[in-house]
C-alpha cells in the first residue's frame, strides 16, 4: 500500500495532469483553471453562509443607484435595531 506522502503526491500530480495545478520549483501552484474551479467550489459550498444577512440589503436594493443612496441605506440599516 502506498504511503500517505505517495498518495498525496499522486493526487497533486493528477491535478497537474487535469490542469488545476502546475509545478512551481519544489511545490505546486494553481493554474487559472484551478483558481476558477476553487472559486466556484467555494461559492457553491458556502452559498448558505455568504448570502444576504439579516438586516442587509440585497442586489436589487434601491441603494445601488448611487453612492448617496448607498450611504442613506446604510444609515437606515445601522439605525434600525431588532
Amino acid at each position: 500500500m502506498p504511503s500517505r506522502k505517495e498518495r498525496r503526491v499522486s493526487y497533486l500530480d493528477r491535478f497537474c495532469v487535469d490542469g488545476y495545478l502546475e509545478r512551481t520549483g519544489s511545490g505546486y501552484g494553481l493554474t487559472a483553471m484551478g483558481e476558477n474551479a476553487g472559486k466556484r467550489t467555494f461559492a457553491e459550498e458556502f452559498a448558505g453562509l455568504t448570502g444576504q444577512g439579516h438586516g442587509e440589503c440585497d442586489a436589487d436594493c434601491w441603494c445601488h443607484d448611487s453612492p448617496d443612496e448607498a450611504a442613506r441605506c446604510l444609515e437606515e440599516r445601522v439605525g434600525h435595531v431588532h
